[in-house]
């Protein structure tokens, strides 16, 4: 009884940190194409930076082909 209730509780941190994960990612994709709009291209950069990061660290989380604000911007960024 006692493992399976454990399981559970690993299970429910697991789903709520990539949840959280894939959320900052997809936040931050979308602060990066908001700068680089407003002509802000260092921090659009740095945004993109950090939402990579959060791609890179949770690959089973964040498929890259859902990142169409980071796409857009380093298009524009001619990145």
């Amino acid at each position: 009884m006692r493992g399976a209730l454990l399981t559970r509780c690993l299970l429910a941190a697991v789903d709520a940190q990539n949840e959280t994960g894939e959320r900052s990612q997809q936040l931050l994709d979308i602060l990066a194409r908001l700068a680089r709009q407003r002509g802000e291209l260092t921090l659009a950069r740095d945004l993109l930076r950090a939402a990579d990061e959060i791609a890179v660290a949770a690959p089973h989380v964040v498929d890259s082909s859902d990142r169409v604000d980071a796409d857009h911007t380093r298009a524009a960024l001619g990145l």
